[in-house]
């Protein structure tokens, strides 16, 4: 889950959690939040980024209940986590879902832009029939550690089919290397500028 507003969406910290869940071989829907504090215009500009590289995106507002719909039909039947900073309106998503489940929600530090933590503990709660939501505390900073620096790119979707095809080197990491399939994508506009951004910092950090 990630804030168009108050706070607003930092896509390195976006494209981190969506890493992870590459990894970990769990399927993802990205929810957009508090839709109806931003233009249509702003909030498919977020967006647009991901649903190229082949993610499901909802985005939503409980406030006008745009998307909400949607997104039952994404969490029935299954057991979900909602991840995301503080701030960005899980607890507010629960209680919307189950308003048995009564979590604590907070107002933005508007001076920083962020969250306060209101969930301190994960809860597992069951807001339909065999159909279970994890609201967990907000995080800040979230590190995709202890991972192959050559396998960093398969875990961005939209880079899977230039990695198929192959670059002119076979240990190609896509920074420097010359007739690199990545980079030419991005000079192309086929792959955001962005998401190519968020995969170099990765790739430093783990380098």
């Amino acid at each position: 889950m990630a804030s168009l507003a108050e706070p607003r969406c930092t896509p390195f910290l976006t494209d981190r959690f969506l890493v992870i869940a590459e990894d970990a071989g769990i399927r993802t829907v990205l929810v957009l939040t508090k839709r109806d504090l931003v233009s249509e215009a702003y909030a498919e500009t977020v967006a647009a980024p991901y649903r190229r590289a082949g993610y499901r995106v909802l985005s939503t507002s409980v406030l006008t209940q745009d998307g909400l719909e949607d997104l039952v039909q994404e969490l029935r039947g299954e057991i979900a986590a909602f991840i995301g900073s503080s701030g960005v309106g899980k607890s507010s998503l629960v209680n919307w879902l189950c308003p048995l489940a009564r979590l604590r929600v907070g107002d933005v530090n508007r001076a920083q832009d962020r969250g306060r933590h209101t969930t301190t503990v994960g809860r597992l709660i069951e807001w339909s029939e065999s159909s279970w939501i994890a609201d967990t505390p907000g995080l800040r900073e979230v590190d995709a550690y202890d991972l192959d620096p050559q396998r960093l790119a398969w875990l961005f979707p939209e880079f899977r089919p230039l990695l198929q095809r192959g670059c002119r080197f076979s240990g190609c990491l896509h920074r420097i290397e010359p007739d690199c399939a990545v980079r030419e994508a991005v000079q192309q506009g086929e792959i955001a500028g962005d998401r190519y951004g968020s995969y170099l910092r990765l790739l430093r950090s783990l380098l």
